[in-house]
């Protein structure tokens, strides 16, 4: 039995058809031919790359028991035409179906030709047939921070009924002259005063930026990364993450060279004071863009005053004009200095479609705990009492700093 609004209750027929059938894959190898033939030409990030997906699913996928389930629609013709990289996760009673990736993937969205036109009809009935083929079979798809376009092309997944996610993503240009650029995003007093703390970290032993590329350096940097934010989120009241080994696979898995001469294809930028990693920034270089996706500081007193974390975030950007990209992205979250260096707001939205009965009374829960945590999130008023509420629940440690 289905409830009014699931997807089995859908029967409009879609006015164009822009797929004949559908593939479903339990693992990468058998996707990886129509994966390879959409990424030559999708709008995409870092994060719809296959070994990023692959790595996330091998490690904290795995650790969570999410399986692979990769949809792969064709069109007439037998060409690719869509691809859409999802995990089955039992989540209580229900299973649900979402993007690979899970929290760890700041914008999410399928590999899609441009040129196709999909309409609300179409989608539907591409999640109902997959539904219908998806083991196990989900109660609930639960698609979530997808940017409504992506470089100009409209995200295809749009076209389903949504609300709006809890947070932004922030994007930047980038320019071959990074000093115009930092004056234009910084003001005078703020870049004389990153300067005079670089130079105070530089007293306490000789301080420098750098790339991590040998396997050793790219260690110690998830090491270093691993520890400070284990102590930041200690500090935030979450307990349990950074507690055990899948982020650190994940990590490596994207980060270290699967054989020699390979480049890394995670970047770990790193400030280094002494022989000391006091601030990480992790990302990816996709098609000419650097998406950080995880970020770290030192909460030591002495060194925290300086702001290693923005001291290195200004020598990241730096550097990414220095190398001819065009873009850069914070990824998504709260944070003055994401605006200050990434000015251009992603509205992002959420897409929880039920699939069973049951699936249909968990899509009103979620819908209305992420509208709750959007208001909480959009408001500075709310957003720092819950801050401050979270923070009070925070196991005490000594001498840590407030990042």
């Amino acid at each position: 039995m289905s409830l009014g609004g699931t997807l089995d209750g859908v029967a409009t027929q879609p006015a164009a058809m822009p797929f004949s059938r559908l593939e479903i894959h339990a693992d990468f190898e058998g996707a990886a031919s129509a994966w390879a033939r959409l990424a030559a030409h999708a709008p995409a990030s870092w994060y719809q790359t296959r070994h990023w997906a692959s790595a996330w699913c091998a490690s904290v996928g795995k650790a969570n028991r999410a399986k692979p389930q990769i949809i792969v629609a064709y069109d007439a013709d037998g060409e690719p035409c869509l691809l859409l990289p999802l995990v089955v996760m039992r989540k209580g009673l229900l299973n649900e179906a979402q993007f690979c990736g899970g929290k760890d993937s700041n914008f999410n969205l399928p590999l899609f030709r441009p040129q196709d036109r999909w309409d609300r009809a179409s989608i539907r009935l591409l999640l109902r047939q997959a539904a219908a083929q998806l083991r196990p079979r989900p109660d609930i798809f639960a698609l979530l921070n997808q940017p409504g376009q992506w470089d100009g092309a409209l995200n295809p997944m749009a076209m389903l009924t949504a609300q709006p996610s809890p947070s932004f993503g922030h994007r930047g240009t980038l320019s071959r002259q990074s000093d115009v650029l930092l004056a234009e995003r910084l003001s005078s007093d703020h870049r004389k005063k990153l300067a005079r703390k670089f130079r105070r970290l530089n007293t306490l032993g000789h301080t420098h930026c750098a790339f991590a590329e040998s396997r050793a350096e790219i260690e110690a940097a998830i090491s270093a990364f691993s520890a400070q934010k284990a102590e930041r989120l200690r500090q935030m009241g979450v307990v349990g993450q950074f507690e055990d080994d899948r982020t650190p696979d994940f990590l490596r898995r994207l980060s270290i060279p699967t054989q020699d001469g390979e480049p890394a294809r995670m970047r770990w930028a790193t400030l280094i004071v002494g022989d000391q990693i006091v601030a990480t920034y992790g990302g990816g270089i996709h098609r000419g863009q650097f998406q950080a996706m995880v970020n770290s500081m030192s909460l030591d007193p002495i060194i925290a005053r300086s702001s290693p974390g923005e001291c290195l975030l200004n020598w990241l950007v730096t550097r990414c004009c220095e190398d001819g990209l065009s873009r850069f992205d914070l990824g998504t979250g709260e944070g003055g200095y994401k605006t200050l260096y990434c000015p251009t707001a992603e509205p992002l939205f959420d897409s929880i479609v039920p699939v069973s009965s049951a699936g249909a009374l968990a899509a009103v829960a979620r819908r209305s705990i992420l509208r709750a945590k959007r208001m909480i999130k959009q408001n500075e008023v709310l957003w720092a009492a819950a801050r401050k509420i979270r923070s009070y629940r925070a196991p005490k440690s000594g001498g840590a700093a407030s990042g």
